[in-house]
């Protein structure tokens, strides 16, 4: 079957029908909403390649114009949260500290950005989301642990920093954050909005629940 056949659509909204129950926002809420992320997707994983990949490749090239070092230095200064993972690997690679630098960095910029598309998308079908217009404590409950998924994940993959990295014995962390690291965070770039866009859908849909639909509540 076809990525954006209704056939598809159907299946997995069956599919993921206890999920919806706690999501604010779901690509099975409509068709055309469903259509709208596929097409969203496709276009922000060739930005996210462009943006993030290919920038974290060339990142020796880049680290050797002061403008990129004086940016990166001021995002470590501005962030210090971000800094031990930087400086452990600079004891690992220069290279690898130099590619978690650029990936990181632009990662963590595009995070919003990249969450918009998905929040304008839903509002401009928000007619054919009739049925999920109104919003309860699952959906408050759903709101708040997709919030902490996010969070979650950014820990993960830019904070976290184990204590005892061995540069003889590279392990399970040292491999996430080498060659691979800008593929990861392609797919943290692309699944993350996701997580984010959960809690301010909740807030348009409670503001319009307590105003807009008490009004044709009492008309």
């Amino acid at each position: 079957m076809k990525l954006n056949s209704i056939e598809t659509f159907e299946e997995g909204r069956k599919k993921h029908r206890g999920m919806q129950a706690y999501a604010s926002l779901s690509a099975y809420h409509s068709y055309a909403y469903y259509r709208w992320v596929n097409k969203t997707f496709l276009y922000l994983f060739v930005f996210s390649i462009l943006l993030i990949v290919l920038p974290a490749y060339f990142s020796v090239s880049l680290m050797k114009h002061e403008a990129v070092q004086h940016y990166i230095s001021l995002w470590f200064d501005t962030f210090p949260i971000f800094q031990p993972r930087h400086f452990a690997l600079q004891k690992l690679s220069s290279y690898g500290a130099s590619q978690f630098a650029i990936a990181s960095i632009s990662t963590l910029l595009l995070i919003m950005p990249f969450t918009f598309p998905f929040i304008y998308g839903y509002l401009k079908y928000w007619s054919e989301h009739k049925a999920h217009q109104r919003v309860g404590r699952q959906h408050f409950a759903g709101a708040i642990a997709f919030f902490l998924a996010a969070l979650l994940a950014i820990w993960g993959t830019f904070i976290f920093t184990p204590e005892d990295i061995v540069p003889e014995r590279p392990g399970t962390f040292t491999t996430f954050v080498g060659p691979l690291f800008p593929l990861y965070c392609v797919a943290f770039v692309l699944f993350v909005p996701g997580l984010l866009a959960q809690p301010i859908v909740f807030m348009i849909k409670l503001v319009h629940q307590l105003t807009f639909g008490f009004y044709e509540e009492r008309h």
